[in-house]
């Protein structure tokens, strides 16, 4: 195989190779024996027909452009390990010059490489990170959703407010069709949580026990119940009952209850920890992002097509499993937004766009910082995982052998990457 041209212009490069007569020869005898497996020819079974005589039966065509194919893969192949390219898409305009008897075959083709990344500056960044506070409301708003099932619900004597349960007779009609499904007596909900929609929620918002109201409303043709999606229906309610939420007391006993620890204070102690926790990691997060943003607006890079489609596909894959994570496909999901599966895309595009490029520069500034990750540093986050039986690199390859260990030390530089900028940022 020979690298007869080479050409960049921006992330494509243009290839020109040739491969000898002698890989030709080679392939050809190994496409023979492929071509041949589905050869029917009379008096032979499946796979047992000769050269001379499948050749004049089909001729040489069939062989020769199965060799050709498996020549110019290979060759291809070769050219890119040898050219060390970071290929990020097919080939395109292949073009592929014509068969010659006892010639080489020359052929070309246009291929997009990770991009170059030109880094803007990169050294102290100036950003404002987040402060972290986890006030007394915090906390025991936290541990109120805790509590929250241990909470009776006790009848009072005023006006309807959000959460309150009412209770109410109820009859419905389509024009002068009673609608069975929603016209009982005693009729139960809680006000705000849209069991018959936010614009019903409204309505009877505000209201008091006995008093009667009609109204109508018109349900949007995706509701959720067939019978009266689309449909514009009148209501005549009386209220019977309206019951409060009311919280337990906090104790050390309801603590040990909905939690692990053994007294009020324990509890709050923990709650607030975890709140600080889980706060720092979220100004962490922006503060990492906001530095990354910086950094982008100041870089270029010409993104190949190809890698934003990628990343689209991951995020869309991200979505479809968080989807059936809650129960709902993502053909559901379009159903309720009312969008195609080509305008997800379109929304993703710009993320997408900002994760490729993060990752690029990542990449590119832990190239020039020459950061490492070595097998120690592996098997450091390896640990953390705390899978049983598996503590290092080699357990990994050895009962995980469909996990990609090169991907473990990427995302470990990446981190290294992103530890170096926020060490070297000015934060205020």
């Amino acid at each position: 195989m020979k690298i007869l041209k080479t050409k960049k212009s921006g992330y494509t490069t243009h290839l020109e190779i040739e491969e000898s007569q002698e890989a030709i020869q080679v392939a050809m005898n190994l496409a023979f024996k492929k071509v041949a497996k589905s050869a029917k020819v009379p008096g032979f079974r499946p796979g047992k027909v000769t050269r001379t005589v499948f050749e004049k039966h089909y001729g040489q065509e069939p062989i020769i452009q199965e060799a050709v194919m498996d020549v110019v893969n290979k060759a291809y192949n070769k050219a890119v390990d040898e050219l060390q390219l970071e290929v990020v898409d097919s080939p395109k305009n292949v073009d592929i010059g014509e068969y010659e008897k006892d010639k080489p075959i020359v052929f070309s083709c246009m291929v997009d490489v990770k991009p170059e990344v030109k880094l803007g500056k990169y050294k102290r960044i100036k950003v404002k990170k987040t402060p972290v506070d986890v006030t007394e409301e915090k906390v025991m708003e936290n541990i109120h959703k805790s509590v929250d099932n241990h909470s009776q619900f006790v009848s009072v004597d005023r006006e309807s407010q959000l959460n309150d349960i009412l209770r109410f007779h109820c009859e419905a009609k389509h024009g002068d069709t009673v609608v069975d499904i929603l016209s009982r007596q005693n009729m139960g909900l809680e006000v705000g949580k849209g069991m018959l929609g936010k614009e019903f929620d409204e309505q009877i918002l505000g209201l008091k026990k006995e008093e009667k109201k009609s109204f109508d409303i018109t349900f949007p043709g995706t509701y959720q119940q067939k019978e009266i999606a689309g449909k514009n229906l009148s209501f005549s309610i009386e209220i019977v009952d309206i019951q409060e939420k009311q919280l337990p007391e906090l104790t050390d006993q309801l603590a040990a209850k909905v939690s692990d620890q053994k007294t009020v204070a324990d509890l709050k102690e923990s709650v607030k920890e975890k709140l600080l926790k889980s706060e720092q990691q979220e100004s962490d997060t922006k503060l990492k992002q906001d530095i990354m943003d910086t950094i982008i607006s100041g870089s270029k890079i010409d993104l190949p097509p190809a890698m934003i489609e990628r990343e689209i596909d991951h995020l869309m894959n991200n979505l479809n499993s968080t989807l059936q994570r809650s129960g709902m496909t993502l053909d559901q999901y379009i159903s309720i937004t009312k969008k195609t599966e080509s305008e997800l895309r379109s929304d993703f595009e710009e993320s997408a766009m900002n994760v490729s490029k993060s990752k690029l520069i990542l990449e590119a500034i832990a190239k020039k910082e020459k950061m490492e990750v070595s097998e120690s540093d592996m098997e450091a986050e390896i640990r953390e995982w705390k899978i049983p039986d598996i503590e290092t690199v080699s357990d990994l390859k050895n009962k995980m052998k469909q996990f990609n260990v090169d991907n473990l030390k990427m995302v470990l530089k990446e981190r290294k990457a992103y530890d170096f900028l926020v060490s070297n940022a000015k934060i205020s």
